[in-house]
């Protein structure tokens, strides 16, 4: 045979190494799959091609010209487990701290002892130049190459072996990383060397240096086993191609791969997506849902026109895996990917609310679910899937395993005692609460894409995909299911599939309105050229490249893209506003006003697609296996079904089985539900029909199950979500796309809330239902029709000041009110004086609007508009936002009324009914680990610190929390007066919602947030006192006072709960700056640097972290392209509060004017005289000060001029406990890492740092 076109796909997975090999002359396949040996993941790919050899009748003699091609976790499993060792990063002054501080919030808003990954570099190896590259691309200041030497030679005294440069704006000029990199090779250092302007060139310094010092972590660990690899293949005889699969599907040679091995993390994923886009070739399919679920996880992505829909970015080393946020990301383009919590291990629980939940914690292998008896107590989705007869329990798994169902019985029924449910009622609600959890998450990635589940063909693979298909392809309306052939080996198969190339992306911000089409080509032509070199280093002829370009773009203001196809010919202005208004509309349904800019230039290059003809086909006849028949339980018909169950080898070709079917596999069984159909193709892959789903009733007039609860709050949450999604996708203003300073809540119509987001910002969910429900007041059911929707922002009826806005809309099923969408957001500007402090009433605020409708019958009202847009000064901002409230209602409006399509009896009312009911049941209960008695605490804030000596006086707040049997009392009695001419008022909704949410983050985490009007807790502030402030004192800046809530409850609680409060925290310091651009168009930027959070029972409050607001900090290279500063900004030390644990560090920010034009700067202080206390012994954390050209007074505003300099420091948080009680392996860490200087470690936690080996801890 001519070996020259042999090709092997070699995929080494965590437990098995899966090969498939595609010979030309035989025109066939062959597979095999081994065990992996981790600590020498080489052995078992020799032994595993060997095999393979010999069974498709070939020798090593055949290997010497094959091409291999290959991808492994075992790079991957490195980055996540982090077994290599630290790199260093070289980064710009006043950005070191970034890749630890990232975006100062809260991945879960509700989680008091949150954990984060571990910062990627260590804080002593960063290391910071003075040099600086502005958002223009112009040098500001020059790189000192003394300076980079004596970096480099500390870095090798340190014993680094790999080195990260991130230097900001590096992505729009280069030139100064690459002369480090210049330096480095002059210097003769050989040294592990990543440049982000290589690796990741996009705008965000964060992003990109996460992805940066990642790809520097795993280059040593990459070379060092690809050269084990490639020498062990020569010595066998190998001397032909040897490619590695990219996450973003693309093959790449291994000298390229070795530049950027980040991009190797998910080829294992990405090779599946790819073996499902050659499946939907080869069966004509122009849309696949490729759905991969195994034990722990279920994988969902898109298939359109022939080619999987790829990603900027993903995370990777989630600390909770079912959590965004709570990872690393990595700005590498890939496959886009959606994972969810879902699979066969995945197990059954019940929450504080009484409802039945399935994951995501997983049993894994190990124990492995309750049925394998070895170990596992917990009912899994695979036990579920025993008792209901879909698995045989005479089945024989791997190993000689046999499956125990009195097991499964037993911990199903055990979980059943704690629900008054049956083991067959528990089995029956996890099966059903997967496939709905599975079913909602593929909902949403398609529907995030502007596209309908319905005209996709579902085709699934892993092991308990089988399973389950069938099920969720119905829930989705999927009529046609396939299940591949070789889906035991389909990423080893998916390598055999792909083709040389790659995906580049290069930063390019220009409007359409001032486009340089001559910029833009030549920006296309370099990543043409770039590519094309790379191309060819994996030998591919020049003939056989294609590309393909996209842009990425946006209305000026948004903070997130649209990717729109591109013709490097076609590059007029009006042709690509048209093309990129089309796509926005296909996704979001709407297109908005505003001027259209490109943000960066996208290549996809390939080199041309394998030929893999077969000859294979599937026996046409077979031995004939008699059949069995057992009872199963099906979903459709909520009963047991006489079923016909095959063994897979007995299919014929061609045949129609009519369900219910159950062909089982080696290690896997298959589906198939009343009305569906099963056919064997010629290939040899599974055909499965699927009918269309029955109406089902999720919620009528009897009582409803825990299950009938989970899976319809479920939903709710999932359309909540994309609603999420597409409101800050579509947003304008920094605060709302950099800061996320929203949130929405689907309501009952007596605005009980029922779904929320799973992200959101938590004080603005407490405070909706009370919005609404007080709006209801206003307009009785009568007076609403669809379309309308009612607009707010009254400080009293909504979240405290006018510039949250909400918007409410009713939701009708026929002709009944059945439900309301209530969003509230920070919008840019509602008028008024500039300056939070300036308002001496809440008149000299802005416009303010009482309740009135914004859209009736789904028509503007024009003159409310003009009134709007004639009262601020960026209207078209302001209604950018408001328009992307409303293109979230119009998801929820769409979604709900699909809902009902398939489930008309579901009630809204009753479902609240339970679900405030159990959250209050629940909530109570979490509070009754507070003894019952009154506890006592006040404390001093600061006042506006300026005016007179009265203006400037602290605010006194007083707190009594009075236990009872049935209740919370939270009595602020003996708070000061509110105070006139001071904007630091608080009206009583911010009050109630500061003070639940305290309670809830305290102790009831897991409770859903139902609104005030329907908590165990009662607040309690007498009505003028300065947290019950009535009109018409001010209170835009209520914030200011309302922070301190939270520490006055934990203080209050800090005896009787001891373990469970937190200390007071730093939250942030608010800038808006605002001024004039070149051409006289205004602009404003909010900037918001993070305080230290207060350290809790068990662990220490995180550094530069917001608490309790949830908002996120700006990139500082997306602030420098929004206003003509220069931000620099670090860990300030000595801040966090002492402790037993300690309070979480400020942040030092320093900001320099380069504006030719006067800035003003707004900004609201708080801490500078009166700290975050410490609690239980615990001290206070450090002030927080602001200067402006070295002075400490200023007004507010304040106007720059070009050089000016503000220096700020945020409050550290206060810590928790005695500090010579702290551990001082953790005090000589914190010195190490400069969090605290060792004269502070002497002086307050008595340790002498110049002698760590006398430590014993």
């Amino acid at each position: 045979m001519s070996t020259e076109s042999l090709r092997i796909g070699i995929d080494v997975g965590g437990t098995f190494t899966d090969f498939v090999a595609y010979d030309p002359v035989q025109e066939k396949f062959f597979e095999n799959k081994v065990l992996t040996t981790p600590s020498h993941p080489t052995e078992a790919i020799l032994a595993g091609l060997k095999t393979l050899l010999d069974e498709a009748d070939l020798s090593t003699d055949d290997l010497e010209q094959a091409t291999i091609i290959h991808g492994t976790t075992l790079i991957t499993n490195a980055l996540i487990t982090r077994t290599g060792k630290s790199p260093a990063l070289i980064t710009t002054k006043g950005a070191g701290d970034i890749i630890e501080t990232g975006k100062g919030n809260r991945y879960d808003p509700y989680d008091r002892m949150l954990e984060r990954p571990t910062p990627l570099v260590p804080r002593p190896l960063r290391k910071m130049l003075n040099e600086r590259v502005l958002a223009d691309a112009s040098v500001y200041q020059a790189l000192d190459e003394a300076e980079v030497k004596e970096v480099f030679q500390t870095l090798l005294d340190e014993g680094v072996e790999a080195v990260a440069v991130c230097l900001l704006h590096s992505y729009a000029n280069a030139s100064h990383e690459q002369r480090i990199k210049a330096i480095a090779k002059e210097m003769g250092l050989k040294l592990y060397l990543s440049l982000s302007s290589d690796i990741a060139p996009e705008l965000g310094e964060y992003e990109r240096m996460t992805t940066t010092a990642a790809n520097a972590y795993i280059q040593p660990i990459a070379e060092g086993y690809l050269a084990e690899l490639q020498d062990a293949l020569r010595a066998l005889g190998h001397e032909g191609a040897f490619y590695l699969m990219w996450s973003d599907g693309g093959l790449a040679s291994v000298d390229v791969t070795l530049q950027a091995p980040i991009r190797l993390l998910e080829s294992g994923p990405a090779a599946g997506a790819l073996a499902v886009r050659h499946f939907a070739q080869s069966l004509d399919i122009d849309r696949a849902l490729a759905f991969d679920m195994g034990g722990t996880t279920a994988k969902i992505c898109l298939i359109r026109e022939g080619e999987p829909s790829r990603s900027p970015s993903f995370e990777i080393g989630r600390v909770h895996r079912n959590k965004p946020g709570s990872g690393t990301t990595v700005k590498v383009p890939s496959i886009h990917m959606m994972e969810i919590g879902a699979g066969g291990g995945s197990i059954g629980h019940v929450d504080d609310l009484g409802f039945l939940k399935v994951g995501p914690k997983s049993a894994g292998a190990d124990p492995g679910p309750a049925c394998y008896a070895l170990g596992g107590e917990q009912p899994t989705v695979t036990d579920a899937n025993l008792l209901l007869g879909y698995l045989s329990e005479d089945a024989t798994l791997a190993g000689g395993l046999k499956l125990d169902k009195a097991k499964a019985e037993q911990v199903a029924s055990q979980l059943g005692l704690e629900v008054n449910l049956s083991a067959h009622e528990v089995a029956v609600g996890i099966r059903r609460i997967i496939t709905e959890n599975m079913a909602q998450a593929a909902q949403l990635h398609v529907t995030e894409s502007g596209e309908d589940p319905r005209d996709y063909t579902l085709l699934a693979f892993g092991g308990a995909a089988p399973l389950h298909a069938f099920d969720i392809a119905k829930a989705l309306g999927i009529r046609q299911v396939i299940l591949p052939k070789r889906a035991g080996v389909l990423s080893a198969f998916g390598f055999l599939t792909a083709k040389v190339g790659l995906e580049q992306v290069q930063s390019f911000v220009m409007s359409l309105e001032s486009l340089n089409r001559e910029a833009l080509q030549r920006t296309l032509n370099d990543l043409k050229d770039r590519a094309s070199q790379t191309l060819a280093t994996g030998d591919v002829l020049e003939r056989d490249m294609s590309f393909e370009f996209a842009l990425d773009m946006r209305y000026r203001g948004q903070g997130y893209d649209v990717q729109v196809p591109v013709r490097p010919d076609n590059l007029d202005a009006d042709a690509l506003e048209t093309a990129f208004r089309t796509a926005y509309c296909s996704r979001y349904g709407e297109g908005q006003e505003g001027v259209v800019e490109i943000r960066a230039c996208r290549l996809s290059a390939y080199g041309a697609e394998p030929d893999l003809k077969s000859s294979e086909q599937a026996a046409s006849t077979k031995q004939l296996i008699e059949s069995e028949r057992r009872q199963v339980w099906f979903a459709a018909e909520n009963d047991w079904l006489e079923t016909t169950v095959l063994k897979l080898e007995s299919l014929q070709q061609g045949q129609d089985y009519a369900g219910p079917l159950l062909v089982e596999a080696p290690h896997t069984t298959y589906v198939i539900g009343q009305g569906g159909s099963l056919t064997l193709n010629a290939e040899g892959d599974l055909l499965m029909t699927v009918p269309k789903a029955k109406q089902v009733v999720l919620a009528d007039e009897q009582s409803l199950s825990p299950i009938d609860l989970e899976i319809i709050t479920a939903r709710l949450r999932a359309i909540a979500d994309e609603a999420d999604q597409a409101l800050l996708k579509t947003a304008f203003s920094s605060a709302v796309r950099d800061g996320k300073d929203y949130s929405l809540v689907i309501a009952d119509p007596q605005g009980r809330c029922i779904a929320m987001p799973t992200t959101c910002m938590p004080l603005f969910v407490t405070c909706m239902p009370r919005t609404i429900g007080l709006i209801t007041e206003m307009y009785p059911p009568e007076s609403f029709k669809p379309g309308d929707i009612v607009m707010t922002n009254d400080p009293w009826l909504g979240a405290g000041h006018k510039s949250d806005v909400a918007l409410i809309a009713p939701v009708f099923k026929g002709a009944e009110l059945v439900a309301f969408i209530g969003t509230i957001l920070h919008v840019a500007d509602v008028g008024g004086t500039l300056g939070d402090f300036r308002a001496w009433d809440i008149y000299e605020e802005g416009l303010m609007l009482p309740p009135c409708k914004l859209y009736e019958d789904g028509k503007i009202n024009e003159a409310l508009e003009a009134i709007i847009r004639a009262n601020v000064r960026v209207p078209d901002m302001v209604f950018g936002d408001i328009n992307a409230m409303r293109t979230a209602i119009e998801v929820i409006s769409r979604r709900l009324e699909e809902m009902w399509q398939t489930a008309p009896q579901t009630n809204l009312s009753q479902v609240a009914d339970e679900v405030s009911s159990r959250a209050r049941s629940a909530f109570l209960e979490k509070l009754r680990v507070i003894p019952e008695g009154n506890y006592y605490a006040e404390l001093e804030a600061d006042g506006i610190l300026e005016g007179n000596e009265e203006m400037r006086k602290p605010i006194h707040l007083a707190l009594t929390a009075k236990m009872t049997g049935d209740e919370l009392v939270l009595d602020f009695t003996g708070t000061d007066p509110q105070r006139p001419r001071q904007a630091i008022n608080v009206p009583i909704s911010y009050t109630l919602a500061d003070a639940i949410y305290a309670m809830q983050y305290m102790l009831a985490p897991a409770v859903p947030n139902i609104g005030p009007q329907f908590s165990p807790i009662r607040v309690h502030a007498p009505e003028g006192c300065i947290l019950n402030a009535k009109a018409p004192v001010p209170v835009y800046a209520r914030t200011r006072t309302g922070i301190h809530i939270s520490t006055l409850v934990n203080a209050a609680l800090a005896q009787a709960v001891p373990d469970w409060v937190q200390a007071g925290c730093g939250h942030n310091i608010i800038y808006h700056m605002t001024g004039n651009r070149e051409d006289g168009s205004y602009f404003g930027m909010t900037f918001m640097p993070k305080g230290g959070m207060g350290a809790t029972g068990g662990r220490d409050g995180w550094d530069c972290t917001v608490y309790p607001t949830n908002c996120t900090m700006i990139a500082t290279e997306v602030a420098e392209t929004l206003a003509p500063v220069l931000i620099e900004r670090e860990i300030a030390q000595d801040t966090g509060g002492p402790g037993r644990e300690r309070g979480g560090s400020g942040q030092l920010v320093t900001l320099t004017s380069l504006s030719e034009s006067p800035l003003t700067l707004g900004f609201r202080p708080n801490f500078i005289q009166h700290t975050p206390v410490g609690l239980n012994k615990g001290q206070a954390g450090a002030a927080a000060f602001v200067e402006v050209n070295g002075s400490r007074e200023r007004e507010d505003p304040v106007l720059l001029q070009k050089g000016d300099i503000v220096r700020v420091r945020t409050a550290g948080g206060g810590g928790v406990g005695d500090p010579r009680e702290r551990s001082k392996v953790k005090v000589l860490e914190d010195v190490r890492a400069g969090i605290i200087s060792a004269e502070h470690a002497q002086q307050v936690y008595g340790l002498n740092a110049s002698q760590p080996e006398m430590l014993v801890d």
